[in-house]
């Protein structure tokens, strides 16, 4: 028995899946046909979460398809709006789209910042340091949540095997940085015109700035730019999906069983029905754990403590400052491992008093509970207990 992911066969394989006939999206074939390779198929052959979006042809006369409905997922119909202003404007409401400006002119006033998107052609050393920061942003992030990660076991596997992808524009790096430093990385694969998001990450010490938001919406603009068709957002509701998606789709767990093999006609029957009662189980539990993290979100919150240093800040006048100054020393909070847990503080403090981080310098008492962030505009002193 053959077991199968769609998509990871679907984006890896030149020839993928020798049963099929052809793999459909409005009337595009994304197929090449194996036929060399059907000779070594199994008699039954298990493919995991096939987008209910194609149309999937068998090879006629030779296999039979059952199908189980599994998780709803969701994708941007990229080609249904001439370009990105149209599409923002169908998706996203006046007040959401003033607010994502905000953030954007915030963001780059307040920093030196670029977008850059690696298809085609990327630095190996900057690809690996792009993945090593990745990963400091996905463990940082869950570490904030208290949530384990499911994504980081696999994150090794694609730097492994994704650089060559790029090379061939298969597979793209959608990257933000705050001068040479990466503050957001998403991973883009490609089927032909077809996108999918496959993971992303960016340095909360900027949440301030919401450059998850920016970050898609940077990413989905460059896909436009690019004319690819959908932007597949994948399964599983999440609740920034909700801000982005313009249409929605169930995956399918599909069993193909070879018609002239009785023993594959028997052997399709076991996993057919394990697989229909494991989803059946997966909705009902699904459900049930909905309604009950939705009462029991707020008494979670509230439980919710925060880890490490305790920060306490107030604005300051010049005049105080300048006390102040005369027992401090500055000091370098990007370079100095130890003073890094101000990052946050400082950019927050940027992002709301519009000032410029380049222009912005940062004093120590000698103590070290007490720091003062000298801004062209505005002051702040910052106690930490």
């Amino acid at each position: 028995m053959n077991r199968l992911i769609f998509l990871k066969e679907f984006l890896n394989k030149e020839k993928p899946f020798p049963f099929f006939e052809n793999i459909v999206f409005r009337a595009k074939n994304y197929l090449s046909p194996n036929k060399d390779a059907v000779s070594k198929v199994d008699s039954v052959s298990i493919i995991k979460d096939v987008p209910d979006y194609f149309r999937i042809i068998v090879r006629e006369g030779e296999y039979n398809i059952h199908k189980i409905r599994s998780i709803e997922g969701y994708y941007v119909d990229l080609s249904s709006f001439s370009d990105y202003k149209r599409y923002l404007e169908s998706i996203q409401g006046a007040k959401s789209r003033s607010n994502l400006r905000r953030y954007i002119q915030r963001l780059e006033s307040c920093f030196p910042i670029r977008y850059e998107a690696y298809y085609g052609s990327v630095d190996k050393e900057e690809y690996h340091a792009l993945f090593a920061a990745l990963k400091i942003f996905l463990v940082k992030r869950f570490e904030e949540k208290g949530e384990s990660n499911y994504e980081l076991p696999y994150l090794h596997e694609f730097e492994n095997k994704l650089y060559p992808l790029i090379l061939k524009k298969e597979a793209c790096l959608f990257v933000i940085y705050d001068g040479s430093k990466p503050i957001s990385i998403r991973i883009n694969m490609f089927k032909d015109d077809l996108a999918y998001y496959i993971m992303s990450g960016y340095d909360t010490d900027y949440s301030k700035f919401h450059p998850g938001l920016i970050d898609m919406a940077k990413n989905i603009e460059w896909l436009f730019s690019m004319e690819f068709r959908i932007y597949d957002l994948l399964k599983g509701y999440e609740p920034y999906k909700s801000k982005w998606y313009t249409n929605s789709y169930y995956n399918y767990h599909q069993i193909v069983i070879r018609k002239n093999a009785t023993a594959g006609r028997l052997g399709g029957l076991l996993p057919y029905a394990s697989l229909s009662l494991r989803e059946m189980l997966f909705r009902f539990a699904r459900k049930v754990h909905l309604k009950q993290a939705k009462k029991s979100i707020t008494k979670y919150s509230n439980l919710l403590q925060p880890k490490g240093h305790t920060v306490h800040t107030k604005t300051v006048s010049r005049l105080e400052s300048e006390a102040e100054l005369r027992h401090m020393t500055k000091v370098d909070i990007e370079g100095q491992p130890k003073l890094q847990f101000l990052r946050k503080t400082v950019y927050d403090f940027l992002f709301t008093s519009k000032q410029e981080y380049r222009k912005t310098k940062v004093y120590k008492h000698p103590d070290l509970s007490t720091f003062l962030v000298l801004g062209e505009k505005e002051d702040l002193l910052i106690q930490v207990g």
